[in-house]
């Protein structure tokens, strides 16, 4: 393996217990070498929580974290960034679980000014779009927060069918934006 980037954790903590992994602070996986990509992903086989003190940062590269497919839950209150602010496109970001909820304080960013904008991928069994900006209380996200976001990246929820889920994508509320695509399936 070829380590690209590095990981630098500060002013917080990467707590793993029995499965959860709770994130607080800053990872930061941005490449020393041009024209490379830094990497991060955090696997649990339960829950995930990025708290809104959270924040990272893989320029141009990959974040992919990953919560229990059965019965777990990825929460996103924090920073997540993948832009590429000088060159390149932007990178890839991945939040996949059972259960995927997104908080108003959410800020992600795929943005590439000098290239081709990057995809936030979201994949849970089953994902409502809500009214508001209000922390969703199964999986989802407000449409307020969705239409903010879609300012720095493009956004596609997977669901999948497994178990006893339908796969289902349940839009409540109307979705208002301009700029970068957004993908159901």
């Amino acid at each position: 393996a070829v380590n690209l980037g590095k990981i630098i954790a500060e002013s917080g903590t990467v707590g793993i217990y029995g499965g959860l992994i709770h994130q607080s602070g800053t990872i930061s996986a941005d490449s020393a070498v041009v024209g490379k990509n830094g990497k991060v992903f955090l696997k649990a086989t339960k829950d995930v929580t990025l708290d809104e003190k959270s924040a990272i940062s893989a320029q141009g590269g990959d974040i992919r974290i990953y919560g229990g497919r059965e019965d777990g839950t990825v929460k996103v209150a924090g920073t997540l960034d993948a832009s590429a602010p000088t060159s390149g496109n932007g990178g890839f970001i991945e939040t996949s679980a059972a259960s995927v909820k997104i908080e108003d304080s959410a800020k992600v960013t795929t943005l590439a000014p000098h290239g081709k904008t990057g995809t936030w991928l979201v994949d849970p069994t089953n994902f409502n779009i809500e009214a508001g900006s209000g922390a969703p209380t199964t999986s989802g996200i407000g449409a307020d927060t969705l239409a903010d976001n879609l300012v720095t990246t493009g956004f596609t929820v997977e669901t999948d069918a497994s178990g006893t889920e339908a796969g289902d994508i349940n839009v409540n509320a109307d979705v208002t934006w301009s700029t970068h695509p957004l993908s159901l399936q």
